[in-house]
């Protein structure tokens, strides 16, 4: 099972990405994800989610990624996380404190390989699953609560490449499905999905 052992801002820059189809962004700050398998360095662009940017370093200040699984591996396509490994956390994770948040404009950033965006399934659903890409995905970005917030640098994109994806996914397949992990904790992703 591929973890999240900790997560953590590494660095402010000023430097400028430049993006097909969208306006330079501001300074950027990059997240360092400390795994199970290696190291994973993420730009996050507050410019291209202003508010899914401050809900994931909200997340990052209450270390809500610390040992958190990557439960949805989809092969060519994505790589779901965001359920908390703990009780407290899960708690919180259903609180107010961290109630859905508003979608962003979306400003066509393409969802290229290694793109980091909020899970959602409607308007303004936004919470604390989040996804990385596996390749480019020219399908994403339709829909509102599909704005993306960061892209993994290229030398991290071998490890999360590395992610075992044969389970596939919950939804026409035998992955991991989230209500039983939340209903029965990592437990079931030890037991089930080594």
């Amino acid at each position: 099972m591929f973890l999240f052992q900790r997560a953590s801002i590494q660095r402010k820059t000023n430097t400028r990405e430049k993006c097909p189809r969208m306006v330079d962004s501001n300074a950027s700050l990059t997240v360092l994800c400390k795994t199970t398998v290696g190291d994973v360095y993420i730009d996050v662009f507050d410019r291209w989610s202003p508010r899914g940017a401050r809900r994931f370093l909200k997340l990052l200040s209450l270390n809500f990624f610390d040992k958190m699984a990557l439960y949805r591996a989809v092969p060519h396509f994505l790589v779901q996380f965001g359920i908390p490994a703990t009780s407290s956390l899960m708690k919180l994770s259903a609180s107010s404190d961290l109630k859905p948040i508003k979608d962003d404009e979306s400003l066509n950033i393409p969802f290229d390989d290694g793109t980091l965006s909020f899970a959602g399934n409607g308007v303004n659903s936004r919470t604390n699953e989040l996804f990385f890409t596996l390749g480019s995905q020219p399908g994403l970005g339709k829909a509102p609560w599909e704005t993306p917030i960061g892209r993994v640098q290229k030398r991290s994109l071998p490890i999360i490449h590395a992610i075992y994806t044969d389970y596939g996914d919950f939804i026409n397949g035998n992955g991991p499905r989230p209500a039983i992990i939340k209903a029965k904790g990592y437990s079931y992703l030890k037991s089930e999905f080594p």
